[in-house]
């Protein structure tokens, strides 16, 4: 498994458990300096979540946790288009329409649907 764009954790344990289960943690930083599709080369994967909390609360204010310090909707949308043709099923969570200013977190859910159709058929 591979978590990508943490920034926090909710409790201590959290972190333990993602030890123990030998799971890799891309922070956002790594999204800056590396790139998201050099990023995207580390998700090998069929089945794709995006907790669309990923992104910093500037591009998502109707997320569940707006926390700053997260990717762009620009880099979320390269991410997606770089791994589109590998995953077979995608969800994106967390987006909650009662506190999303100017429907802003729906035009980028909506968004990343588009460009994972897109993406995953054109390969």
């Amino acid at each position: 498994m591979v978590q990508l764009g943490v920034r926090g954790y909710n409790y201590p344990e959290h972190l333990r458990i993602i030890r123990e289960r030998g799971i890799t943690l891309v922070p956002p930083e790594d999204f800056y300096t590396l790139g998201a599709t050099k990023v995207a080369g580390r998700a090998n994967t069929l089945y794709l979540t995006v907790d669309i909390d990923v992104l910093d609360s500037a591009f998502a204010p109707g997320s569940g946790a707006n926390e700053p310090g997260g990717i762009t909707s620009c880099q979320l949308f390269s991410f997606v288009r770089a791994v589109a043709p590998y995953v077979d099923a995608v969800d994106i969570v967390e987006v909650n329409p009662l506190t999303d200013t100017h429907s802003m977190t729906s035009a980028v859910a909506a968004r990343l649907v588009f460009d994972f159709i897109v993406s995953a058929s054109a390969a």
